[in-house]
């Protein structure tokens, strides 16, 4: 049913996927540059993604669960639909950086975007589950990845950002262990997670 309702909204998935392609040419022929742009715009359309797919589950989930489906379960399945498409368009988009650029590591552009991946439904699903409206959560999701586009990754508070796992992992892959860790960005993913699953389901809990 998430998948399904995704395919409802094909222009606007197909915008959120083209967003991320677009920022990733403009941004010219620096590699650091194009990658760190190609993931700004991953963070992006996933979490958009399952901001939307997480709204339109509320309206579903008292029915199913009227009908003998426990919400863990439908949250489940949900989160599992929304994690398989976000690794799919993760992994596309690495292939285009594997054939296209010529990058320090590979892998670990691989891996920046999986993780990013997995934040992004992460924060999105949270959104979803605490902001009510559509356009609301959309600035929100907008404001989060765009500031973190814009702030040094080295800034002492930047670290308070959801995203920042993402800029640091991509920044270790560019531009190696000097510039940044990634012990460091995989540790603040998996902080990040848990605090965004604990709000979902604080807010799951207060809907009942």
């Amino acid at each position: 049913m998430t998948l399904r309702g995704l395919l409802r909204r094909r222009i606007s998935i197909a915008v959120l996927v083209l967003l991320p392609l677009a920022l990733y040419v403009v941004s010219g022929d620096t590699v650091g540059r194009s990658v760190r742009a190609l993931v700004f715009g991953l963070t992006w359309a996933v979490g958009t993604v399952a901001f939307f797919a997480t709204v339109a589950g509320r309206e579903l989930e008292p029915r199913l669960a009227m009908a003998g489906w426990t919400r863990r379960r439908l949250r489940s399945a949900r989160t599992a639909a929304l994690l398989a498409v976000a690794l799919v368009i993760a992994l596309g988009f690495w292939a285009l950086v594997a054939v296209d650029q010529a990058v320090r590591s590979v892998p670990w552009v691989g891996g920046a975007m999986l993780v990013t991946a997995v934040v992004a439904v992460a924060i999105g699903v949270a959104v979803g589950a605490l902001v009510p409206t559509e356009m609301e959560g959309t600035l929100v999701l907008f404001f989060l990845a765009g500031l973190q586009a814009v702030t040094d990754p080295a800034a002492g508070w930047a670290v308070a950002l959801p995203f920042w796992s993402s800029r640091e992992l991509t920044t270790y892959a560019v531009d190696g262990p000097a510039a940044a860790s990634w012990a460091a960005g995989l540790g603040h993913a998996m902080a990040v997670i848990g605090a965004a699953v604990m709000l979902s389901r604080a807010a799951g809990s207060r809907r009942r």
